[in-house]
């Protein structure tokens, strides 16, 4: 990562649990971070009603526009710490009686990856390279 995300760009994970991926974003890249964890499957086709999980990582500018693109689109942000989103995963998945990747690995748009995270969960689900699309702008101010 160090080498393909530049100071100044974005770097956002996808993944179901956010202290982990977002620490070692912060450390292997000098890139502007953000933690993302949509709520909902691929399926959805319309956004009202839905939420995103955001956690800031560094920086303000990439973070600002990643959440005025989902907020104008119609997605219901919540700002979360990683801690606050992992408790908040942990607890929905534990009174589900399930693991938080089960309902995303399931879609057959992500690929599941053993990552070496410390800690009690070292799997993260990422997008299979057919499903990966770079949208952002070089700059989250374009023209300036």
């Amino acid at each position: 990562i160090r080498d393909s995300v530049r100071k100044g760009q974005a770097l956002m994970d996808l993944t179901s649990l956010k202290k982990e991926p977002v620490a070692l974003m912060l450390q292997y890249s000098e890139a502007e971070v953000v933690g993302c964890h949509p709520l909902f499957g691929p399926s959805v086709a319309e956004p009202s009603g839905h939420n995103i999980v955001l956690c800031r990582g560094r920086g303000d500018a990439w973070y600002t526009w990643i959440k005025t693109i989902f907020a104008e689109t119609g997605y219901t942000v919540l700002e979360r710490t990683t801690g606050e989103h992992d408790r908040m995963i942990i607890d929905e998945s534990d009174a589900n009686g399930r693991h938080p990747t089960v309902s995303i690995a399931s879609s057959g748009i992500w690929t599941k990856m053993v990552l070496p995270f410390p800690g009690a969960d070292s799997t993260a689900i990422v997008p299979s390279r057919r499903a990966t699309r770079s949208f952002m702008p070089d700059s989250p101010n374009p023209g300036a």
